[in-house]
C-alpha cells in the first residue's frame, strides 16, 4: 500500500515556526529521549488529553510497546545528513479503537551533530487504508476462479455490508409488478425472493433518482413519511442502480434502523459505484453462462437424441463421447466405445484412409466422405462421414457425422443390378423382334405368292365356298406383312438417336392430316401450336400412329371431328391433347395401352397394337412424356403429350388458364 511518505509540508526544522498551533494537524516538539516539550491543540485532542495532562510526558506514554518500538527505530536513524523519517500506517489502539496513522519526524542537530529536538507529526490514514484493503479484497474474490458467479455475488455484497457498517445488505431484482430481494445480508425485512410492490420498497428512492442514493436520516427527508417506512423503519439508506449490458437490473442497498452520525463520505460514494459496477458485470457474466448452459443443454440433447450417429474425438483420435443413435447401430456400449482409438470402428481399407488424414495426404474436413464400419457382431455399417473440425482442441479433434447409408445403397445396388437385367431383357427382346421381323419376311412372301397363284388357278370360279377362305388369306397376309413392318419399325425406333432440327408443328401436323384425311374423311381442328426441336421423320410417324387410333369408324355422312388441343404449361413448356373418343379404358389401366400388343384394336384395317408403343418410344427418344387419361369432355381417352421448355423454339399458344 502506498502512501505520502513526504509527509503534508515540506522538510524542514520547527526554526520558522511562531507556534505548533500554525500546524493543522497533530504535532508536537519534543528531546531525543522522547520528553514533550509543546504539542498543539489537534496533539492533545488525538488523545483525548488537554494540554496539562501531556506536557512534561513522554511520547512513549501515549503509545503501545510495539508502536513505541517504531518510533524510536525511527528517531534511532535520524542523522543530519537524513534529518527526516516517515514510518509506514503503523496501527494503534486507542480508547478500544483501531486507527491507522502515518507519524513524520523531523531532527534538529547541534552544531556537534548530536539530536537535539525532533518535530513529530501523524496524520490519521484509517478510511484510505481500509477503502484500499476493500478494493484489494473486491479485485481478489472476483478473480477467484473457484467461486461461481452467485458466490461473487454475495461476496460483493458482504465486501459492501463489512465496509458501510449498516445493518442489513440487499441486491435486489426490479420487475414490472414489484421489486424481488435476490440475495441478502443479514436483512430480516423480507423473504428472499418474496415481491415487494415498488411504493412499499425502499428501492423506489433509488429507482426514482436514479445512479445513487446516500442519505444519513430519513427523518429528515421528504420521505419521512412514505408507506415503505410504515412497513420497515430504516433511518440511513445507501444504495445504487446496477445495469446490466445496458439495461435497468435492479439495485444494491445498505440500510440501517438508526441515523448515520457521521456524513457519507467521498470514498463511500466512489466505493458503492464501483460495488455496482462490478455487480453488473458478474451478472451479465452469469446471464451469459446460463444462455451458454441453455445452449449446451439443447446441443446436447440434439446430440443424444439425434436419428444421425455422431461421436467427438481428442486430437489423438481417440473417442471422448458417442450419442445413442452411434450405440444403437453399432451395438456397441459406452463403456466399450469411449476412450478407444477411431481406427477400431471401421474396416482395414478405411483405416488406411485414416492414416492418410494423419499424415497430411487427406485434406480436413471430410464431407460426405463414404466409409464402412464394423459392428460389435462383425456385420458391416456404410456411412457417409462428415467432421466439424475443433482447431483449439488438436488438429483431428472435433464432431463427426455419420449418416447411415447401407439400406440406402443395398437398394441402390440391388436397383442396378434390375436396371442392368432390364437392359438385357430389353436387348433381347429387340433383337428377337429384328429377328422375328426377318424370319418372317419368306414365308410371308410365299404366302402371298401362292394365294396370287391360287386366285389365277381358280379363275372364274364364283363358289363361295372358294373365294371366301381365299379372301380371308389375303386379308390375314395383308395385317402380317403390316405387323412385320410395325415390328421393323418399333425395333429401329426403339435403338435410334433422333436428331435435333426445327419444327412447325402445325405445318407437321396439317401434312400429317393430308395423309390421312382422304382415306378417313375426318374434320380435325388444331389450336396453334409451338416451334420444337426434334426428328421430322419420327414426329410425322408419332403422330401418325396417335391419330390413325384416335380417328372412330365412320362414314360420308357422319364424318368424324376431332380437336388437337394446345396449351402452355407454368413451367414454360406446352402440352398437347389429341382424344380419342372411342377409346375407353378401365381405371389404373391408362399407361398398359402404350405397351407392346396391349392396345386395344378399334376396327378390323391394317392397324396393329404396335402403333401406340412406337408412339411411346419416339416421345421418350425426345426427351418428352406421353401419358393416357380419361376424356376431359365426353367418353373415350385423351392422350397427353408434355413438352419440355427447352425444346420449345417460338410459341403460337395460349397461357395456361
Amino acid at each position: 500500500m502506498d502512501h505520502d511518505r513526504n509527509g503534508p509540508f515540506p522538510h524542514d526544522d520547527a526554526s520558522h515556526l511562531d507556534s505548533l498551533e500554525d500546524l493543522p494537524l497533530p504535532a508536537a516538539l519534543m528531546a531525543a529521549d522522547g520528553l514533550l516539550l509543546d504539542v498543539n491543540i489537534p496533539y492533545c485532542e488525538a488523545f483525548g488529553l488537554n494540554r496539562a495532562q501531556v506536557m512534561g510526558t513522554s511520547v512513549y506514554d501515549r503509545v503501545d510497546k510495539e508502536l513505541g518500538k517504531d518510533i524510536r527505530r525511527g528517531f534511532a536513524a535520524l542523522k543530519p545528513s537524513c534529518a527526516h523519517w516517515t514510518s509506514p500506517a503503523l496501527l494503534q489502539t486507542l480508547h478500544g479503537r483501531e486507527r491507522r496513522r502515518i507519524w513524520q519526524s523531523t531532527g534538529h542537530f547541534n552544531a556537534d551533530g548530536e539530536l537535539e529536538t525532533v518535530l513529530l507529526v501523524f496524520w490519521d490514514v484509517t478510511e484510505e487504508y481500509r477503502y484500499n484493503e476493500t478494493l484489494e479484497e473486491l479485485i481478489r474474490v472476483t478473480n477467484d476462479r473457484s467461486l461461481d458467479t452467485d458466490e461473487i455475488i454475495e461476496n460483493i455484497l458482504r465486501i459492501g455490508y463489512a465496509y458501510f457498517s449498516m445493518s442489513t445488505g440487499t441486491i435486489s431484482r426490479y420487475a414490472e409488478e414489484g421489486v424481488y430481494p435476490e440475495i441478502r445480508v443479514h436483512n430480516d425485512f423480507s423473504e428472499k425472493g418474496s415481491l415487494i410492490p415498488h411504493k412499499l420498497a425502499y428501492t423506489s428512492i433509488t429507482h426514482s433518482r436514479g445512479n445513487i442514493v446516500a442519505i444519513e436520516d430519513l427523518d429528515k427527508t421528504p420521505h419521512a413519511d412514505a408507506p415503505f417506512r410504515k412497513r420497515i423503519p430504516v433511518r440511513s439508506f445507501l444504495s445504487a442502480e446496477i445495469y446490466v449490458d445496458g439495461s435497468l437490473y435492479g439495485a444494491l442497498s445498505f440500510a440501517s434502523p438508526e441515523a448515520r452520525e457521521d456524513r457519507f463520505t467521498n470514498e463511500d460514494i466512489q466505493l458503492i459505484r464501483i460495488l455496482a459496477q462490478w455487480l453488473s458485470y458478474t451478472l451479465l457474466r452469469r446471464r451469459k453462462i446460463e444462455e451458454l448452459k441453455a445452449s449446451e443443454e439443447k446441443y446436447r440433447f440434439i446430440y443424444q437424441n439425434s436419428p444421425i450417429m455422431m461421436h467427438t474425438i481428442d486430437s489423438d483420435l481417440k473417442i471422448t463421447d458417442v450419442n445413442r443413435m452411434w450405440l444403437k447401430t453399432l451395438g456397441y456400449t459406452r463403456e466399450e466405445a469411449i476412450g478407444q482409438q477411431l481406427f477400431t470402428f471401421f474396416t482395414e481399407a478405411d483405416r488406411e484412409k485414416m492414416r492418410g488424414i494423419v499424415e497430411g495426404r487427406t485434406s480436413l474436413p471430410l464431407v460426405n466422405a463414404p466409409r464402412t464400419m464394423v459392428r460389435a457382431d462383425g456385420t458391416l455399417v456404410e456411412v457417409e462421414a462428415s467432421t466439424l473440425s475443433e482447431p483449439e482442441a488438436g488438429p483431428f479433434a472435433g464432431l463427426t457425422v455419420l449418416n447411415n447409408v447401407t439400406d440406402r445403397n443395398r437398394a441402390q445396388r440391388s436397383l442396378a443390378r434390375l436396371n442392368e437385367g432390364l437392359r438385357r431383357t430389353n436387348e433381347g427382346l429387340k433383337r428377337f423382334n429384328a429377328i422375328a421381323a426377318h424370319d418372317l419376311q419368306e414365308p410371308l412372301r410365299k404366302i402371298r405368292l401362292f394365294s396370287d397363284v391360287l386366285e389365277e388357278s381358280l379363275g372364274d370360279n364364283d363358289d363361295p365356298l372358294v373365294q371366301e377362305p381365299l379372301a380371308v388369306i389375303r386379308r390375314s397376309s395383308s395385317r402380317l406383312s403390316k405387323l412385320v413392318s410395325d415390328l421393323q419399325t418399333y425395333t429401329r425406333e426403339t435403338q435410334r438417336s433422333f436428331l435435333r432440327l426445327p419444327i412447325d408443328l402445325n405445318q407437321l401436323l396439317h401434312e400429317v392430316l393430308q395423309t390421312l384425311a382422304p382415306s378417313e374423311g375426318a374434320q380435325v381442328s388444331i389450336d396453334p401450336l409451338p416451334q420444337v426441336t426434334g426428328d421430322p421423320n419420327a414426329l410425322n410417324k408419332l403422330f401418325i400412329n396417335l391419330l390413325t387410333q384416335t380417328l372412330p369408324e365412320h362414314s360420308a355422312a357422319h364424318p368424324a371431328t376431332v380437336r388437337i388441343l394446345a396449351e402452355a404449361k407454368a413451367d414454360g413448356g406446352a402440352r398437347l391433347t389429341i382424344p380419342a373418343n372411342g377409346i375407353v379404358l378401365p381405371p389404373g389401366k391408362e399407361e398398359r395401352i402404350f405397351e407392346a400388343f396391349a392396345a386395344p384394336q378399334r376396327h378390323a384395317g391394317p392397324d396393329t397394337s404396335l402403333n401406340l408403343a412406337i408412339a411411346k418410344s419416339i416421345v421418350e427418344g425426345h426427351g418428352w412424356e406421353i401419358r393416357a387419361e380419361p376424356a376431359s369432355q365426353g367418353t373415350g381417352t385423351d392422350f397427353i403429350i408434355d413438352i419440355p421448355a427447352h425444346q420449345i423454339i417460338r410459341r403460337h399458344l395460349p397461357d395456361q388458364a
